[in-house]
């Protein structure tokens, strides 16, 4: 038994400023082979990601955005990228001033099982059948990224003005990392009931190998070895689900880093009430660019001070009933972060981090229904975690199926969230840095939506931002969201979307 799939997705926007426009490509190839007997399987996966992203450091003055002469954003000039006059163009894929990202990954996972045979012969055809007991898996893995930014024409002044950056008159602004890590991990899995797939227990080691590359600084190279472990337990009646599983790297560059996970849930009772617990433990070492270990003007960490993180999580709900609750608790410590655009620090204390999330759908009659979303945050005020106390999601939706074949959901959704000290962006690096100066004031974002299927046929329709339609006062706020400083949500946008397939 064999197969193969292709996807290519592109996508492309001119951005609703000046010095906006994105535009990001994406394929993947698989392939899989099972052999006759079903003993041995393979697979192979190649994914190819780019995402490039003009950077424009925010608008000059966003105070302007509420006196437009035309109503347009396009107006109002940036900080990066060319000032003069501009036009939207959706077919336009060049990157003048900004980023690239791309990174691509070539996976092949091979498996030979021990186990028991049988068959199944029925109007002269037999079928073949394989229970494995004992599985021997070997998984390559390549992976290669670049990160590149990028100004073929950089103004000298708005750099020292506003990102307080000096470079040489006359040259271009340009700083590029290329990364490539090989994994080859092995592993035995043994399953214990022949006719119970979800029940396993996995043992394994595996060995990184890792190399970057800079254009004006020497070749890194570093390797990682490592063993990992996991238990998987969902009972045959559905009812109990368990997975258990660890990670330890035992020398290299890591070493000492681990990760430690435990899930448990279980459905209480024929009503659709269910539970679920989670455990976490982290302890990693910080990345590479926290660390100076980069071509971007970054100041990484004096040492390295390894993160650890503890997770704790509860839900509780109804399947049927669509209601549910969950609780977080995260103890963080040497929590690292920026804490300018190029400065990587460390805080020393701990920092204790709870999230109560809820969400139920209330039937207000046989066709309209309210969705009804909260979020509560809290978080050490000392510490450079900074998240809103409240975001909350409401909708109100006109939903059925009519005429057989029709599924229609169409309304009104809200999105709020109380006042917080957002961070900032750093363009130059590609890093949100920790502020303590500038609040985010939003006014709730109003989207009208209406979405449908029929059959294989999906389409919506959606009309986002109508708060932008009410001007600004002093009562409501700016007229535009910020989800930064400087950085404006869209204005009034309206979106329609199309997918259908064919099956032969």
């Amino acid at each position: 038994m064999d197969n193969f799939s292709f996807d290519y997705r592109f996508t492309n926007s001119p951005g609703n400023v000046k010095n906006q426009s994105t535009n990001f490509n994406n394929m993947r190839i698989t392939a899989h082979f099972q052999s006759k007997r079903k003993r041995y399987e393979s697979f192979l996966v190649m994914i190819t990601n780019t995402a490039a992203s003009s950077e424009n450091g925010g608008l000059i003055k966003g105070s302007l955005l509420d006196s437009l002469s035309l109503n347009n954003p396009y107006e109002l000039d940036t900080r990066l990228g060319s000032s003069g006059l501009t036009f939207k163009n959706p077919f336009n894929t060049n990157i003048t001033t900004g980023s690239t990202y791309s990174n691509n990954t070539f996976l092949l996972k091979q498996t030979y099982d021990l186990g028991q045979k049988d068959s199944i012969v029925k109007d002269t055809v037999t079928t073949y059948m394989f229970y494995p007991r004992l599985r021997f898996q070997n998984e390559i893995k390549l992976r290669t990224s670049q990160y590149l930014f990028k100004d073929e024409g950089p103004d000298s002044l708005r750099y020292n003005n506003y990102f307080n950056y000096s470079r040489p008159i006359g040259t271009e602004v340009s700083f590029e990392d290329n990364w490539k890590v090989l994994t080859d991990e092995f592993s035995l899995i043994s399953y214990p009931q022949k006719n119970n797939s979800n029940q396993f227990l996995q043992l394994g080691a595996g060995y990184n190998s890792f190399t970057a590359s800079f254009s004006k600084r020497a070749e890194w190279t570093n390797y990682d070895i490592y063993g990992f472990g996991m238990y998987k337990n969902k009972t045959r009646n559905q009812l109990w689900d368990m997975l258990a599983s660890g990670k330890l790297f035992l020398s290299g560059y890591h070493a000492g880093d681990y990760e430690a996970k435990v899930y448990l849930s279980r459905i209480l009772n024929s009503k659709g009430n269910y539970m679920k617990l989670a455990f976490e433990n982290y302890n990693r070492t910080p990345s590479a660019n926290l660390l100076g270990i980069t071509q971007f003007p970054i100041v990484g960490l004096s040492g390295i001070k390894k993160e650890n993180t503890l997770d704790f999580m509860g839900v509780i709900g109804n399947f049927k009933s669509d209601w549910f609750m969950q609780v977080n608790y995260q103890l963080i410590n040497n929590y690292n972060y920026f804490s300018s655009g190029y400065q990587a620090a460390s805080y020393s204390s701990v920092i204790n981090y709870i999230r109560i999330q809820t969400e139920n759908k209330v039937k207000l009659s046989k066709h309209w229904n309210w969705y009804n979303q909260w979020n509560v945050q809290l978080v050490d005020q000392s510490s450079p975690i900074h998240v809103p106390l409240i975001l909350t999601r409401q909708r109100i939706a006109f939903e059925g199926n009519f005429y057989k074949n029709l599924n229609l959901s169409t309304g009104l959704e809200l999105i709020y969230h109380t006042e917080y000290k957002a961070d900032m962006y750093m363009p130059l690096t590609g890093q949100f840095y920790n502020q303590n100066d500038f609040t985010i004031r939003n006014r709730p974002t109003a989207n009208a939506f209406l979405h449908f299927m029929i059959k294989r046929f999906k389409a919506y329709i959606r009309l986002e931002n109508l708060n932008t339609l009410i001007p600004s006062s002093e009562k409501w706020g700016p007229s535009y969201n910020f989800s930064a400083q400087n950085y404006p949500t869209n204005d009034l946008w309206f979106r329609v979307g199309i997918w259908w397939n064919f099956i032969n």
